[in-house]
């Protein structure tokens, strides 16, 4: 997804909540995504099922790009095999792009996928990756460092984590040292109202920002979404023009 930053919604769990959200989003300076999740303990137990399910929630529509956000919670090892299967089932049909949410997953393995199946690869830092990098700018920087060759973006978990002077300067540190084609995002239960109120400052320096929240924060409701998508691209605008005039 190197081509554009992109702006995600996660926890559709109806096809007909999705159809709605593509039917009444309009165009954007950003791609328009929907996330669906596929949990490890899922696909270990029926893992064509969990797949062809996740794929029901991506309309025909050239108005959204599917994303298939993998996530393991105290499983890292092992889920190489359960994903390059995943991606074998969900590749040819609708896969656009892979989030893995996995702390610190194996790099040669990424490598292996993208070389197999060829989508973009967002990684997904979180609690658990932070922790384990003692949560250091330098650190989490180091570790990332290991993944500038695989990953075409970087979505990190905000949620509760940092404050959001951390948050930015830990982003700056990362634009430095990482290739410039690699985006960067944010992920978190973002409304436009949330983002304004405690990440502005992060949103002035990095108006293009990717931008994942969930169904949930936007009420479950279609309407909200597209709202959502509508607001957020006139802030980007709006702080984009300012940044030219240098006001």
């Amino acid at each position: 997804m190197s081509r554009a930053s992109y702006v995600a919604i996660t926890g559709i769990r109806h096809p007909i909540d999705a159809r709605n959200v593509v039917q009444l989003v309009g165009p954007s300076r950003r791609l328009f995504c929907i996330t669906a999740l596929l949990d490890a303990q899922e696909i270990e137990q029926n893992i064509y099922d969990s797949v062809k399910e996740a794929g029901r929630l991506f309309p025909n529509s050239e108005g959204v790009l599917p994303i298939l956000r993998y996530s393991t919670i105290g499983k890292r090892a092992g889920f190489a095999p359960y994903l390059s299967q995943a991606l074998k089932i969900a590749s040819s049909q609708w896969l656009t792009a892979i989030e893995i949410d996995v702390p610190w997953p194996d790099p040669a393995s990424l490598v292996v996928f993208k070389r197999m199946h060829g989508q973009s690869v967002i990684l997904r830092v979180g609690p658990d990756a932070y922790r384990e990098a003692w949560g250091t700018y330098d650190q989490i920087v180091k570790r990332l460092g290991e993944y500038k060759d695989v990953v075409t973006d970087i979505m990190f978990d905000v949620c509760g984590l940092f404050p959001p002077t951390n948050l930015l300067t830990l982003l700056r540190f990362v634009r430095v040292q990482m290739p410039q084609d690699i985006n960067l995002g944010i992920a978190g239960t973002f409304t436009v109202e949330s983002l304004i109120k405690d990440l502005l400052s992060l949103l002035v320096e990095f108006p293009n920002l990717s931008i994942e929240t969930t169904f949930d924060s936007l009420q479950r409701d279609p309407k909200t979404v597209a709202q959502f998508v509508a607001d957020l691209d006139r802030l980007t605008s709006s702080l984009t023009a300012r940044a030219a005039t240098g006001a």
